[in-house]
């Protein structure tokens, strides 16, 4: 039995972990804790315990603000996953990226993903391509924006319009690519409803009483225009928001933080 290493230990990463083994594979989570800093050369193989790599993932982020930082960082990160990736003769290098970043590259995440994609593809061989899985916003995405704008009673919302998807569809869009349950080629998805990011923090258990809406200045009004909206050749995918929210109250991924 082949295993997949996911490099990177966030949300993704678990959610990733799990829908892999849910179809009888190995799925191996390793991050800085394990020696892996993906900002400098790295070696996956005493992860490999001897076995086959049906496919490394890498699921990493950065929290950089700045969108040269970003490049920076998502530039190093998979120049060396797809180094290591090719040292462990994967059968394929998966990175999960957003729909519309190239759109919106006034964010310095979604500058980063851009660059990510291209370094990736550009460090693909035959033997281990670079499959990517461009997803929309997650569903936990309004109840992130909660913890990190609140402020008592009181959050600026930001003027976005999305068409949102459950995590955890995307983590079975990437398992069944890894288990050749889809065809090993590049894909994207976003869920049901075209939302904007005011509507769905409405929606939250506990969310602030005030909210104010906020038009995105400078290159980030990308956003608020719909550049972030999907547009042909994207499957659509998963639940409805309301749906995702009757085990998800408050916006947020508990089960996969145990």
């Amino acid at each position: 039995m082949g295993r997949t290493i996911i490099v990177g230990t966030g949300v993704l990463a678990r959610a990733a972990a799990r829908a892999i083994e849910r179809h009888g594979r190995q799925a191996v989570l390793v991050g800085r804790r394990d020696g892996v800093d993906v900002r400098g050369p790295i070696d996956l193989r005493p992860f490999t315990d001897g076995e086959p790599v049906d496919a490394v993932l890498e699921a990493t982020s950065t929290d950089a603000n700045r969108p040269a930082d970003a490049v920076r960082f998502f530039e190093a990160s998979a120049r060396h996953v797809a180094a290591a990736a090719h040292d462990v003769d994967a059968g394929m290098h998966v990175v999960v990226s957003i729909v519309g970043c190239h759109r919106a590259t006034g964010y310095a995440h979604y500058a980063g993903k851009v660059a990510q994609e291209r370094a990736a593809r550009a460090a693909a061989t035959d033997a281990t391509p670079a499959i990517i899985v461009r997803s929309t916003q997650w569903f936990t995405f309004p109840g992130q924006l909660v913890d990190r704008l609140a402020r008592g009673p009181v959050m600026p919302v930001p003027s976005m319009r999305l068409r949102p998807v459950a995590l955890e569809t995307v983590a079975d869009v990437v398992a069944e690519i890894v288990v050749g349950k889809r065809e090993r080629e590049s894909a994207c998805v976003c869920g049901p409803e075209t939302m904007t990011l005011a509507q769905m923090v409405a929606r939250l258990e506990g969310r602030p009483a005030v909210r104010i809406p906020v038009p995105l200045p400078g290159a980030a009004r990308e956003a608020r225009t719909g550049a972030l909206l999907p547009t042909g050749g994207v499957e659509v995918v998963g639940p409805r928001f309301e749906d995702w929210l009757r085990e998800h109250p408050d916006g947020r991924q508990h089960e996969l933080d145990a």
